[in-house]
């Protein structure tokens, strides 16, 4: 391992001791894992999901990928219970130091304009 990589992991951990909170990590069709990440909420945003266009709260989770105290493989479609909300991972982004920015997804189900109605189930 690189002296970079050594500061950078040194830097993650001090961000996660910081800023990060406990989280339920799932990984589809296996086991729950605790873990702690630094969730960031994005503005709503309207995606194309399988059924139309929905209105969709998205997220940043920032994770250790480290078998210790992280998730090894995040993927596409495992979820993540934050604050009683299931959030769905979308995209994943390896970071250096053993860590991802995952793309979170949590669809509002709010009418979208023009594209028919939608049964809100919106807080």
């Amino acid at each position: 391992m690189s002296e970079f990589d050594d500061h950078i992991k040194t830097a993650h951990a001090h961000i996660f001791t910081v800023y990060g909170d406990s989280v339920t990590y799932t990984p589809d069709g296996a086991e729950a894992k605790t873990i702690t990440a630094v969730f960031t909420e994005e503005p709503q945003d309207t995606r194309e999901l399988d059924d139309g266009p929905w209105l969709v709260r998205t997220a940043t989770l920032f994770i250790s990928t480290a078998a210790s105290n992280g998730i090894e493989s995040p993927a596409r479609g495992d979820t993540v219970l934050i604050n009683s909300e299931t959030w769905t991972v979308g995209d994943v982004n390896p970071e250096p130091g053993d860590a991802a920015d995952l793309e979170l997804i949590l669809p509002v189900r709010k009418y979208v304009a023009g594209e028919g109605h939608r049964t809100s189930m919106e807080k």
